[in-house]
């Protein structure tokens, strides 16, 4: 009994531990009840009245709202989310959101980390948009309270900031767009699917619309927190969109707004470019400097081509409505960045021949694409353009110069499958300028010049079948058991103005005939009214060569005799007289007397007739009578004969 009187000190021990216990963990039981109880619809009202204070605009809660805890942290959900406009806007609301979800660490907290493990976006609808004066609806004002006011001024400014990170995100079912206030312009991206993983590796995936056209992009690259922190980045890539796919891949270094790619290669369609890049993103528009360089990029096949489809579009039976398409062309992109890149490509091969050694400077500088100069290689021969666009008027502006001596353009006449035909060398002279946003508006405005020389060639019986079907028979009748032809030189000029080419000098001689051509091309109609005269040198076939007139439209012309043409071949059959040359004029061409130069552009400059077999005063008003009355007689044959002279000789 000597120890009934002591106390029990193991019991008294875990009665302590029971009444320790029961403080620590009873609140945080009944913490735990309170937020497994706790409805945040129920502070719908008060949590809309801070978010519309903090934004200065009206925010809507209209959808459940929920918050659970859970070991890791909180997760957020709410639905049906709207956040209101400013009065100038062009819709009430800014943005809707259909559901959100955030699923918050805690822990980071404590040291101002914002650890975001999951983000979840769906079904929402967000336009960004200026005013008339540039005033973005994304400016928000936030309304601050007495209080707030109190607590800034207080503010000694030794707060930390908060840092942000993202693990893991996900965007579905989601438009967002921006709306130009001054031009009324929306541009909008939807997207389908977007899929954010941040970690020890990042990877980017999504896909779904810009404007009318499909996009998909893939990204993947080395450690987020890296990238951040302007380590080096290695990174590859791949883009499809209209049809076109663009791969890239390297090394990407980041200094606050200036990113460095270097190396970088980007895989297009026709090959690969490699090079450098650098991006500035300090001025109001993103400048980029860089070189790039292929070894060789491949066009598309000649069925694919675009000049072969616009050959097949002129021989079929099934034409297209216009040359010159009428889709507007959105030039909106260039003013979004300055550059100047430049560029080399060993050989680019296209369908006819294969362009060697192209140089140029790409220039873009506020909405003013340019490359000047550009020099390359055709056939061996070098060639020189200067090409500009200029998008930061509201009608862009085009313009274009062409240069080449001594080109050797046999393979580009294979083209057309006149690889029979041999020409000498060719020089081009193009300068040209428009205005518009479709081909055809630029077509129907261009001025300038265009002049082409083509030095001696041969052409055999199957190559001039090949180059004018049933046209020698008409022009020059006799000629059809001729083997052989000889092409001394081919000159032209036109001048352009509002979309209007006219012949200044069209001449052709080979030896059996010169021809000379007159009138022009309206490219804003797409039609063609020229007169092609025939010269023979065999003075037994003067009188059988009749003048064609070539009208109608450029994709599918006409051909026609010429009434005044064939009225004086008849006269001149019927009184025995060789007339003299009206109207349109061939001068001769005596290549034997050229040392230098195009013989057929010097024929041009300083013209020559033949001279006529007839004694001047003496038979002139009875053939100048007879002719005007047996032209008035076979008009209207002519006419009518004409009328279905293009599918007799060249079928479609």
């Amino acid at each position: 009994m000597a120890d009934e009187g002591k106390p029990n000190s193991g019991k008294a021990v875990r009665r302590i531990g029971a009444v320790i216990a029961a403080v620590i963990f009873i609140p945080i039981i009944v913490i735990g009840i309170l937020i497994a109880t706790f409805d945040a619809n129920k502070f719908r009202g008060e949590i809309a009245e801070v978010l519309s204070g903090q934004l200065g605009r009206t925010v809507t809660l209209n959808g459940n709202m929920s918050l659970s805890f859970s070991s890791g942290g909180a997760v957020l959900v709410i639905d049906n989310v709207e956040v209101a406009n400013p009065d100038w806007a062009s819709r009430p609301i800014m943005a809707k959101i259909g559901h959100l979800e955030l699923a918050v660490a805690l822990a980071p907290l404590l040291s101002h980390n914002l650890q975001i493990d999951r983000f979840t976006l769906s079904a929402a609808d967000v336009e960004l948009e200026t005013s008339k004066t540039g005033k973005g609806n994304w400016e928000f004002k936030p309304k601050k309270t007495a209080a707030a006011s109190e607590t800034d001024a207080e503010d000694d400014g030794g707060e930390q900031s908060v840092r942000l990170s993202v693990d893991k995100a996900k965007v579905h079912d989601t438009r967002l767009a921006f709306r130009d206030g001054k031009t009324g312009k929306v541009t909008e991206v939807k997207l389908a699917n977007l899929e954010l993983a941040i970690g020890d590796e990042t990877q980017i995936d999504a896909a779904g619309a810009f404007g009318e056209q499909d996009f998909k992009v893939s990204l993947a690259g080395g450690a987020f927190d890296d990238l951040i922190a302007d380590k080096e980045w290695a990174f590859e890539g791949r883009a499809a969109f209209a049809g076109n796919t663009v791969e890239g891949s390297g090394k990407l270094r980041q200094k606050g707004k200036i990113v460095d790619l270097s190396p970088v290669t980007l895989g297009t369609p026709m090959g690969k470019l490699a090079g450098a890049l650098n991006i500035n993103s300090t001025g109001a528009r993103p400048k980029i400097k860089g070189e790039l360089s292929s070894e060789k990029l491949v066009a598309a096949t000649k069925t694919e081509g675009v000049i072969a489809g616009a050959v097949e579009g002129v021989v079929n039976a099934a034409v297209p409505k216009r040359m010159f398409s009428e889709d507007k062309i959105d030039l909106t992109g260039l003013r979004a960045a300055d550059a100047n890149i430049e560029l080399s490509i060993d050989a680019f091969e296209t369908p006819a021949a294969t362009i060697e050694h192209i140089v140029t400077v790409v220039s873009l500088d506020n909405g003013k694409l340019s490359m000047m100069p550009v020099g390359f290689s055709l056939a061996g021969n070098p060639l020189r353009a200067r090409v500009s666009v200029n998008a930061a008027p509201d009608v862009p502006q085009v313009s274009m110069i062409l240069q080449g001596e001594k080109i050797d353009s046999n393979s580009l006449l294979a083209l057309w499958d006149l690889d029979k035909v041999v020409v000498g060398p060719t020089n081009i002279d193009i300068d040209v300028n428009g205005a518009g946003d479709s081909l055809h508006a630029i077509a129907a405005s261009l001025d300038g010049q265009a002049s082409l020389e083509v030095g001696k060639g041969e052409i055999p019986a199957s190559g001039m079948k090949e180059m004018a079907g049933g046209l020698m028979n008409i022009l020059l009748p006799g000629a059809e058991g001729v083997t052989d032809a000889s092409l001394t030189c081919i000159s032209s000029k036109f001048t352009i103005k509002n979309g209007i080419a006219t012949a200044k000098g069209l001449l052709a001689d080979t030896n059996l005939v010169t021809i000379a051509g007159a009138g022009g091309v309206n490219l804003g109609e797409e039609t063609i009214d020229m007169l092609l005269k025939p010269l023979p040198k065999q003075k037994t076939l003067l009188d059988a060569a009749v003048p064609l007139r070539v009208t109608g439209k450029l994709n599918k012309p006409g051909f026609n005799l010429d009434a005044s043409g064939v009225a004086q071949t008849a006269a001149s059959r019927l009184l025995g007289v060789q007339l003299p040359q009206s109207g349109l004029k061939v001068p001769v061409v005596d290549s034997s007397k050229v040392t230098a130069g195009n013989p057929c552009t010097l024929a041009l400059a300083n013209p020559v007739y033949a001279e006529q077999e007839q004694k001047p005063g003496v038979l002139t008003p009875k053939i100048e009578e007879a002719k005007q009355a047996i032209e008035d007689k076979t008009k209207g044959v002519v006419d009518m004969l004409g009328k279905d002279l293009g599918a007799k000789l060249f079928g479609n």
